[in-house]
């Protein structure tokens, strides 16, 4: 089982502490060129673009702004990747094929690299014989060995039944198209070593129909977290593409919250959970995948107690002597409640804590020494203060 980290729909995503390092040079096409980038032309089919090349005009082409393929009515720049990204192919059949390559020289360092990237195909369907179909072809392989890497290849084919395809509504009605999805390169056990990713593109094997499609890589691997409101509910999403899909909470994997590509779930129990998407693709297109979110409360929520980071580590309790009124600042832990307890271990005195900052009336209580005693979901603390 392969495990990567969830992209959770209409999210920002942000880096893991555990991923420190930089991408490759261009390679998510953020400088807006084509630079780094190996470029190849051939026939097909099958595909066998081999000649390296300098990008050909037409049919190796950056993407950029708010269009949308004239096909499938996705968006030419991946959404959620960035602002440009790359088109291989073109929709003139002539029985060529294209290829685009980048080397990615995987840290020494690193025991887990991965790289998620994205792409849409958009393939005509003359319902040739297999072997003569347009066709969309996503390798990585060892750049020494020549060794595909295990998992990492996909092959589509121009068929109306090919898993995840839709047909277009747009003229000459026989071509088929799938919207931008993500799939990752994993890389383990690689360190020190040169991988080459592929994605190539081919018209049918006799001249006449074409095949083509987009291409995209993310900054780095992400991992995703939301939060949701106390007391209420969100909705996680997976990734689309996949033939079934399973959510779990992540650190047990015995409850299933679900078995859809989005899920709505309510706010935790406890102050953040960690849910997990198991994704099984369709047959003979890739790996299995697992797939993380991390879930918050959002603040203040009485039920769980309240968290405030802004306090810092220390919870104080002040001024003391106290007179009148008592104020508790947080750190950064989780409480329900505060109770006042007098030295002989009688409380006197509790409140619920709603907020970062809670106040307290002790004006009705007698002088003396009494201990603040917190309650919540990590413990409790205990404070000492004299009442004047």
């Amino acid at each position: 089982m392969r495990k990567h980290l969830l992209f959770l729909a209409s999210m920002l995503l942000a880096v893991p502490a555990a991923f420190s390092q930089t991408l490759p040079t261009n390679i998510d096409f953020e400088t807006g060129t084509l630079s780094n980038w190996n470029f190849y032309t051939g026939t097909c089919c099958p595909i066998s673009a081999g000649t390296a090349t300098s990008p050909v005009t037409g049919r190796h082409t950056l993407t950029s702004g708010t269009g949308t393929d004239p096909y499938g009515g996705f968006p030419v720049v991946a959404p959620y990747a960035g602002s440009y990204s790359f088109k291989l192919g073109d929709n003139v059949g002539l029985q060529q094929s294209e290829r685009v390559r980048y080397y990615v020289h995987v840290p020494s360092t690193s025991s887990n690299y991965s790289l998620i990237y994205h792409f849409a195909a958009v393939l005509e369907n003359p319902a040739h014989v297999a072997s003569k179909e347009p066709n969309m072809l996503i390798t990585a392989f060892d750049s020494t060995t020549g060794m595909a890497l295990p998992c990492d290849s996909l092959f589509y084919i121009g068929y109306s039944t090919t898993p995840g395809f839709f047909t277009s509504s747009v003229s000459p009605g026989d071509v088929i198209y799938k919207p931008w999805t993500m799939g990752s390169v994993r890389m383990y056990g690689y360190g020190g070593r040169t991988v080459a990713i592929d994605f190539a593109t081919g018209d049918c094997g006799y001249g006449g129909h074409f095949g083509y499609g987009y291409v995209d890589i993310s900054a780095g691997l992400f991992i995703t977290s939301t939060t949701i409101p106390c007391g209420g509910s969100g909705a996680l999403s997976a990734p689309d593409g996949y033939s079934s899909y399973a959510w779990y909470d992540s650190a047990t994997f015995t409850t299933l919250y679900g078995t859809s590509q989005t899920v709505t779930i309510s706010a935790p129990s406890t102050a953040t959970r960690t849910y997990a998407v198991i994704m099984t693709p369709y047959p003979g297109y890739g790996c299995q995948d697992t797939l993380y979110t991390r879930v918050s409360v959002g603040l203040p929520c009485p039920s769980l107690g309240v968290f405030s980071a802004a306090g810092g580590n220390v919870l104080t309790v002040s001024p003391n002597p106290a007179s009148d009124e008592l104020v508790i600042q947080l750190g950064e832990k989780w409480y329900d409640a505060v109770s006042i307890v007098n030295q002989v271990g009688v409380s006197v005195m509790e409140t619920k804590i709603i907020s970062a900052e809670t106040k307290i009336n002790i004006s009705s209580i007698p002088p003396g020494v009494y201990f603040a005693t917190l309650k919540g979901t990590n413990g409790s603390e205990i404070r000492r203060f004299v009442k004047i």
